[in-house]
């Protein structure tokens, strides 16, 4: 006999506050790095100076999955139109085909801490007071 447990639906909340992602060691490969958490789907790369960025992990032109997309530079190229995100502000920077970039919201707050990356689960206000902490 098989018994099923209904486990109910996903969690929809989650506690704020700086989660951990993953060890920064496992994304300086020079490729974006696709994450699930917070019941979205984030993006962690390292730019050419080898600095950290957590984004949203989909384009916001057509909504894209960014962690296919490539680094060129400062910013995370999506794969679909090659529209560049800059990893330090979040906001699209270049449209190759366009003389200016459209201004589209920051998605995502992350930093790397010693030897983890973590991501702001909250409102980003509170996520930059506590930064300057």
């Amino acid at each position: 006999m098989i018994r099923e447990i209904d486990s109910g639906a996903p969690m929809t909340r989650f506690a704020r506050g700086w989660h951990c992602l993953g060890l920064t060691e496992a994304f300086r490969d020079g490729q974006p790095h696709g994450v699930d958490a917070f019941g979205t789907r984030l993006v962690v790369f390292a730019d050419s100076a080898g600095a950290l960025h957590v984004l949203d992990g989909y384009c916001r032109h057509m909504g894209a999955d960014l962690s296919r997309g490539s680094i060129k530079g400062d910013t995370l190229a999506c794969a679909f139109h090659d529209w560049r995100w800059q990893g330090a502000t979040g906001r699209c920077v270049q449209v190759p085909y366009a003389k200016r970039a459209p201004r589209l919201p920051a998605p995502a707050a992350g930093r790397p801490a010693r030897s983890t990356v973590s991501c702001w689960c909250g409102t980003t206000r509170k996520a930059r007071r506590r930064r300057r902490n």
